[in-house]
């Protein structure tokens, strides 16, 4: 009865080892596969968008189930591959992914600071005074409808703007002429895990704005910004929301406001087809860093983190964020110093803020 008895336990053990290690295999595959794909594929998008430390504790929690059984059965390649997965993912997202071993680039050139920030809501009462103490060249927060702009708009003196199409705009810099066109993505399901029952009735196709300011110093030409907020339904594959985005910043036609000295705006035809090259591309894109699908909006521009960033550098949820869904890229004209994540005191998101140096200061033009 007793030898009966521990036979059944050794045969369950042995079960539990081995279905340890094929879900080990299993998510070594879908990590890979999620890294090469990202979101080039419907089912590799969610896999990607699983964050980091999910994949580093489920390989850690499985590693002692490839052990065992490989000091069972004397397959000692099993104990290895059961602990190296951990440590292959934990390395590669310190190394790669979270850039650890970098450190800030030393200058004292004064570099063009960026904020961008969508709050979405509950915006909190100490951002104005944080935004001011950073003091930042252009400044871009969604949405623009309620935020007490008083002290930062003093701030400015004068030459900060509030651009209400959605979005407040502060810039050190005169905004000359903005367009902002809807982006026309096809809704999915609407699935928001915000909602009570998950699913919400609003439709959102995603907007694009593009603004010319004038240049700073040391731009030797009137400087384009894009904002880009695309949709976040978690059913919408984000390939098919980028080219649709994309098609529609190629197409667009016109007409663009411009403005004169004193701020007047008239409207006029747009002579040439797409936005304007963008200087920098910035904005809530509801789509981690990394994804396939930033390219065709983006093209090669570079991520400023890629460039200057460190750490997980996440941006949702502002409370606890586990994922990088608002992004900066830039031109060959800049080159990003440093990059960091900002907690403003309220909001849904996180701020990002830029640091780049402009061509004439830039050792890369």
């Amino acid at each position: 009865m007793i030898a009966s008895m521990r036979a059944l336990l050794a045969r369950a053990a042995r079960s539990l080892t081995t279905l340890g290690v094929a879900l080990q295999f299993l998510l070594l595959g879908a990590w890979i596969a999620s890294r090469l794909a990202t979101d080039a594929t419907y089912p590799t998008q969610y896999l990607y968008w699983v964050p980091a430390p999910a994949y580093i504790v489920a390989a850690f929690l499985l590693a002692p189930a490839g052990w065992v059984l490989a000091r069972t059965f004397s397959r000692r390649v099993l104990g290895v591959l059961a602990l190296t997965t951990p440590l292959l993912i934990t390395a590669y997202t310190l190394a790669v992914e979270w850039r650890v071993l970098r450190s800030r680039p030393e200058t004292h050139d004064q570099p063009y600071r960026v904020v961008h920030w969508n709050c979405s809501y509950n915006p909190g009462n100490v951002w104005t005074q944080r935004l001011i103490e950073l003091d930042p060249n252009l400044v871009v927060i969604n949405p623009a409808s309620f935020q007490p702009w008083e002290a930062i708009l003093a701030h400015y003196r004068g030459g900060g703007i509030l651009f209400r199409e959605g979005f407040a705009v502060l810039s050190k810099q005169r905004l000359r002429a903005f367009a902002v066109i809807s982006l026309n993505i096809n809704p999915g399901i609407g699935i928001d895990p915000r909602t009570p029952d998950g699913i919400t009735s609003r439709v959102d196709r995603g907007r694009a704005v593009f603004l010319e300011l004038e240049p700073p110093p040391g731009l030797s030409r009137p400087m384009v910004v894009w904002i880009i907020d695309l949709p976040s339904d978690l059913s919408l594959w984000r390939m098919r929301v980028a080219r649709q985005a994309a098609q529609t910043i190629r197409d667009f036609a016109g007409p663009i406001v411009r403005l004169d000295p004193q701020g007047r705006p008239s409207a006029e035809p747009w002579d040439a087809k797409g936005f304007p090259p963008p200087d920098l591309i910035l904005g809530d894109m509801n789509t981690p860093r990394g994804s396939a699908s930033l390219r065709e909006i983006v093209g090669s521009m570079p991520h400023a983190f890629d460039a200057a960033g460190r750490g997980p550098a996440w941006t949702w949820p502002a409370r606890f964020p586990i994922t990088h869904l608002d992004h900066i890229f830039v031109s060959a004209r800049f080159r990003p110093i440093d990059y960091q994540i900002l907690d403003l005191g309220g909001g849904t998101h996180r701020a990002q803020l830029a640091d780049v140096l402009l061509e004439s200061t830039s050792p890369e033009r």
